[in-house]
């Protein structure tokens, strides 16, 4: 009789904890907001905003220079846009914001305007007006509309920024939903047309290791809480 509450018991511990650690699959991280976002701003389209997790190499002490990507999938894009004309990011703030340069962007580098330093995105364009922190782009292309958008194509990311941003040390937004985006598209006249989007972000790091201040989901921290108590209450009984 005694053994096979030994054995019992150790099924039961073995079948909880397996079931805890199973079921514990790891943090769930907020990287991309739409197609439905909480400002109501995306008219569908997907923007994800991610780096490496670590600064470029350089020789100043005081500053780091990180390469961040904007990502935006217009495939279920509803706004009504003919082009993508301004885009703007915000992942530190002055004084912390040092400089800032364009890497790569649809079409190439040369045919975007900036990007503007402390310029925000307004219905006319980049606006130096409330800018504080963001890097505003102004597409060139197209008659100065920027790049034609893309709807229905299934291909996943549609258009990739890609910016060189430099901080003061420890000055980089990557904490949940700490940083910002903003763009702007306009109709076949240049006219904003749709919803100008202003959404906040989180700076995801890329191969999955999440931005700071990430935590796992409730549902399976519970889970693994009733796992974990199951456990300590067989191993009670036990020792009585």
């Amino acid at each position: 009789m005694k053994i096979r509450s030994i054995t019992l018991t150790f099924l039961l511990t073995s079948l909880l904890t397996g079931l805890a650690i199973f079921l514990y699959v790891g943090p769930s991280y907020a990287d991309s907001i739409g197609p439905d976002c909480p400002n109501g701003s995306c008219d569908g389209a997907i923007y994800t905003l991610h780096y490496s997790g670590s600064a470029l190499p350089d020789v100043d002490p005081a500053h780091e220079t990180f390469r961040i990507t904007l990502d935006i999938d217009t495939n279920t894009y509803s706004g009504g846009g003919s082009f993508l004309d301004n885009v703007a990011i915000k992942v530190s703030s002055p004084p912390n914001l040092f400089a800032a340069s364009l890497f790569n962007a649809p079409g190439g580098v040369g045919n975007w305007s900036g990007p503007n330093l402390n310029e925000t995105i307004d219905a006319n364009g980049c606006s130096v007006t409330g800018g504080g922190g963001f890097i505003c782009l102004d597409g060139l292309d197209n008659g100065g509309k920027g790049v034609a958008v893309t709807t229905g194509n299934g291909v996943g990311t549609d258009y990739s920024f890609i910016f060189d941003v430099t901080v003061d040390n420890g000055g980089l937004f990557t904490g949940l939903d700490e940083a910002s985006i903003k763009a702007r598209y306009v109709d076949n006249d240049g006219i904003k047309i749709g919803s100008l989007l202003s959404e906040n972000i989180t700076l995801q790091q890329e191969g999955g290791g999440g931005p700071s201040g990430d935590v796992p989901e409730p549902a399976t921290m519970l889970l693994l809480g009733s796992g974990l108590l199951g456990l300590a209450g067989l191993r009670k009984k036990f020792k009585k």
